[in-house]
């Protein structure tokens, strides 16, 4: 698919449940998945094995607003993710933001991100779970406040979990 986002996921108040499996490939200007809440239930991306998400260019790969509740799981259980392989995103990789000190949603990504401008992560006036795994590759040389490869500002409160390989 090539186009302004990928998928949006928006305003979901139930405890459903959301599956992309198969080959997702989405270029983009914009975004890949957009989701917004307060509630998503579970969304599973190239979540089973065989199942494949690739992201590439626009402004992020993944962006999580206003969630207060639900599980995002991207890639692993034979599942392969990729943001950026071969065209970078312009801001962020993964941007997330919503939740509170009482109830928040989790992000599972695992795969691979490859940025060559912004960062790879950036959570900003968030409450979030973030587990992260796999790989990171960053030639970004973005060197504004706030550009780091991994950026947490404004009231970044949530609980990250980074453990990849970061080249």
């Amino acid at each position: 698919d090539t186009g302004y986002t990928g998928a949006a996921l928006s305003a979901l108040t139930g405890t459903g449940e959301v599956n992309f499996t198969g080959t997702t490939d989405l270029d983009v200007s914009y975004r890949g998945f957009d989701i917004g809440g307060p509630k998503v239930g579970t969304i599973n991306i190239a979540n089973v094995a065989g199942s494949t998400l690739t992201i590439d260019g626009g402004e992020a790969g993944i962006v999580t607003s206003g969630l207060q509740e639900g599980t995002i799981n991207v890639g692993g259980n034979g599942g392969v993710a990729k943001i950026g392989e071969t065209t970078s995103t312009t801001g962020s990789a993964i941007a997330i933001s919503g939740g509170n000190d009482l109830v928040h949603a989790t992000l599972n990504y695992n795969g691979s991100i490859k940025v060559s401008a912004g960062s790879a992560v950036q959570a900003v006036a968030d409450w979030s779970e973030l587990n992260l795994s796999g790989s990171v590759v960053s030639t970004s040389d973005s060197a504004g406040f706030g550009t780091g490869v991994f950026t947490f500002s404004g009231n970044a409160n949530g609980v990250y979990n980074i453990s990849s390989t970061i080249d």
